[in-house]
């Protein structure tokens, strides 16, 4: 299911010193795997573009950027070549036609409590012959600072978390395991031995395993160890 905004911004780019306006209409939804947004996995956004303006629009690039850090989140950058017939395969959109383009990235930590915040920018071309030889630019990016949003989870199952943590009301917490335990798939699992005393007679505790005390013919077990069988002169194994 297609996660909705509610705000849909009028885009109006007035390129300096010329009289033409681009007018687009935009707005965002989102989408994540079983509608869970899950920190670290992959979401889409669709971006529709409305033309509202006098004439066609075209379109070089398309980001989401993180509001927090201001790092790039998805992007569709297309190559342009302005200065031959091949320009390039640009996001061309006709006077009052729309366009939805998907953008695809890694959904970061959230940013505002529970939330995602974001904005994005466009980068469209420029066509107006006056504007190009007075400023040499050929293109014109511009973002819209008005926060979208999405929820975004640490964990719906143990699997998101780290091996040495576990899912809790979808956040990620460290196990806390005792001295005489290990991690393991999420939960503290008891060592076999910490120490000596744990095993069984005729057993040593080594690298947290009960391992039997392998005596010689010649040899007993006192206090969990192998001693030597001392005869008299008078004596002897049998």
């Amino acid at each position: 299911m297609v996660k909705r905004k509610f705000i849909i911004i009028i885009a109006v780019l007035f390129l300096i010193n010329i009289g033409i306006v681009n007018a687009y209409f935009y707005s965002i939804t989102h989408k994540c795997e079983n509608d869970n947004c899950i920190e670290g996995h992959d979401a889409i956004w669709y971006v529709t573009i409305h033309n509202e303006g006098s004439h066609l629009v075209e379109f070089t690039a398309i980001e989401i950027i993180n509001s927090f850090n201001d790092s790039t989140i998805a992007e569709i950058k297309l190559p342009f070549k302005p200065l031959t017939s091949d320009r390039g395969d640009l996001i061309k959109v006709g006077q009052y036609k729309k366009v939805i383009v998907n953008l695809t990235g890694s959904i970061p930590s959230s940013n505002n409590q529970k939330e995602l915040n974001y904005y994005p920018c466009f980068t469209n071309t420029i066509t107006d012959n006056f504007f190009i030889a007075k400023y040499k630019k050929y293109e014109d990016r511009h973002c819209y600072y008005v926060n979208e949003s999405m929820v975004v989870l640490q964990c719906v199952s143990n699997k998101n978390c780290g091996n040495d943590e576990y899912c809790t009301i979808n956040k990620c917490k460290k196990l806390d395991c005792g001295q005489c335990q290990y991690f393991e798939e999420h939960q503290c699992i008891d060592y076999e031995c910490c120490n000596t005393e744990q095993c069984g007679f005729g057993e040593l505790c080594n690298n947290n395993t009960c391992q039997k005390l392998n005596c010689g013919v010649n040899e007993y077990i006192e206090n969990r160890t192998c001693k030597k069988l001392l005869c008299g002169f008078d004596e002897y194994i049998v």
